[in-house]
């Protein structure tokens, strides 16, 4: 063991306390260590530069694939491209709804013509149930017998 008088003397590059054979940091390379920490920032820079000259080569390469505009889009010389227009929204469907049904109500229970050249008319609702309870439904033709050689239906 090493004694050492009261007061000590500061240490110095070449005076150490002999606890480790040399100073711990005596083995390092600072110049080597400066150098190291440089060339990793060249690389992760030149890495950087690479990476951006990728991306913008792609989005050039993807701006040339982009097909042009839809012929709808038509540009004239210094106006804006003009567009189709929007689509046309209701001003007011809760009323619009509510004159569609007083519509619907009014024909369903009224009597009139739907087509009168060939004699059609339409009666209220509740008279077509009464009719169709009475009369029932309307049967279906039969179908005539199937020639010989011919497909059936």
């Amino acid at each position: 063991m090493v004694e050492t008088s009261g007061t000590q003397a500061p240490l110095n590059e070449k005076q150490h306390d002999g606890r480790f054979g040399e100073r711990f940091d005596d083995e390092l390379d600072m110049p080597g260590v400066v150098w190291v920490t440089v060339g990793i920032a060249v690389i992760t820079v030149i890495g950087f530069l690479v990476a951006w000259w990728v991306y913008q080569w792609r989005v050039d390469a993807e701006a040339a694939a982009t097909p042009p505009p839809p012929p709808v889009v038509q540009r004239s010389a210094g106006a804006e491209p003009r567009r189709p227009p929007g689509p046309l929204l209701q001003a007011s469907p809760e009323a619009e709804l509510r004159a569609m049904r007083r519509e619907l109500d009014a024909r369903l229970n009224a009597y009139g013509w739907t087509d009168e050249a060939l004699g059609l008319v339409h009666v209220p609702i509740d008279v077509a149930i009464d009719r169709v309870l009475a009369d029932g439904l309307p049967q279906a033709e039969p179908a005539p017998p199937a020639q010989d050689g011919e497909a059936t239906p």
